[in-house]
């Protein structure tokens, strides 16, 4: 196993654990005096952890969750990587069975060490989506390690930085003659697709947010070209108003090497 697939089983263990309540092996995924962070506090070692997971649980017996991560960008430094990871949660009543719904959309800034064969949490920081405004000069991202992550990392930082409301850090994931249109509107090369999504923010709505979450995605690599296929729900909110679906689709993608980096030539939304 690769350590960027190693990261991923860690990032994903942590949702299984969690929906399946498994605080011991939960907690266990950070090293031991590992943090994480959210709105309610900082709780740091694995016991702090476990009691931290184990006191929601409690106050919540009769539910459902699904925690549904994706837009997972790593990098790695030796022992040490960080990562930053798109989160939708959902939940639904248990006594009685209701229907699931969204709770809330989140987003993971991580940094992990690797401990023998696995790699853990150092610290995990839980924000809602709509606070993260991380320009992509600040992320310090190393290097992808192979063509497939890089191609993963072009798509979604796509969306990670459409979310985080930067212009230009979106604009970067395109090639230098790149095109994105959607539903007869058309953008040619990264300068116009700048000012494009500069005059959108413009124009939007006081307190609107998005989240983007693109998953399934099949990748065909020919040399310096590949062609993928995902799949892409779109979430909206306005204010303090429940997360709604905006869309849901399959967005075809090709991407060239340009530069030394995989850049979007052309993105059908």
């Amino acid at each position: 196993m690769s350590d960027v697939d190693g990261i991923r089983r860690t990032l994903a263990l942590y949702s299984r654990y969690n929906d399946v309540k498994d605080s011991t092996a939960w907690s266990e995924l950070w090293t031991e005096r590992g943090a994480v962070t959210d709105r309610s506090g900082t709780y740091v070692g694995r016991p702090e952890i476990k009691r931290f997971v184990d006191g929601i649980n409690t106050a919540n017996p009769d539910r459902d969750t699904l925690h549904f991560c994706a837009n997972a960008v790593v990098a790695v430094d030796g022992n040490l990587a960080q990562a930053h990871t798109d989160i939708v949660f959902v939940s639904r009543p248990t006594n009685p069975t209701g229907v699931w719904a969204v709770g809330s959309i989140n987003h993971y800034t991580d940094r992990l060490a690797q401990d023998g064969a696995e790699w853990r949490f150092e610290d995990r920081r839980i924000d809602r989506r709509p606070t993260v405004r991380t320009p992509l000069a600040e992320l310090g991202l190393s290097a992808a390690t192979d063509d497939h992550e890089a191609i993963r990392r072009a798509l979604a930082l796509y969306a990670q930085m459409l979310d985080s409301k930067d212009p230009a850090g979106l604009s970067e994931q395109f090639a230098t003659n790149g095109t994105w249109h959607t539903s007869g509107i058309q953008v040619d090369g990264r300068s116009a697709i700048k000012r494009h999504f500069e005059q959108q923010l413009a124009t939007e709505a006081p307190g609107h947010s998005t989240a983007h979450l693109i998953g399934n995605s099949v990748i065909q690599v020919s040399g310096d070209s590949a062609e993928v296929r995902s799949d892409c729900v779109v979430f909206e909110q306005l204010g303090e108003k429940p997360w709604a679906v905006q869309s849901a689709s399959r967005v075809r993608d090709r991407l060239v090497r340009e530069d030394g980096a995989w850049r979007l030539l052309s993105k059908e939304v």
